[in-house]
């Protein structure tokens, strides 16, 4: 049954130079790229508790891969937002 299941993600794939000429800072880049634009988008929105929820949930994740991709200082804490520090 094990060998069945898909392997699990591997975040040191994510963002190693790929064979298109891409390399891992214009990967990053571009992550941040959208996830501002989804943001944005979520601030347009209709439903004011839609737009919270996936804000905040947007947030959480935009968040856990700033912490875990913050790679210029890893021995240094990562200063966290009072909405950062919610939406994780």
């Amino acid at each position: 049954m094990i060998e069945s299941c898909p392997p699990t993600f591997d975040e040191a794939s994510l963002f190693s130079d790929s064979a298109m000429g891409d390399t891992a800072e214009s990967k990053r880049l571009e992550l941040k790229r959208r996830f501002r634009q989804l943001l944005q988008i979520m601030q347009c929105v209709g439903c004011d508790r839609c737009k919270l929820w996936g804000t905040l949930q947007t947030l959480g994740v935009g968040t856990a891969l700033r912490i875990i991709l913050d790679e210029d200082e890893p021995s240094q804490a990562t200063n966290l937002s009072r909405q950062e520090a919610v939406a994780l």
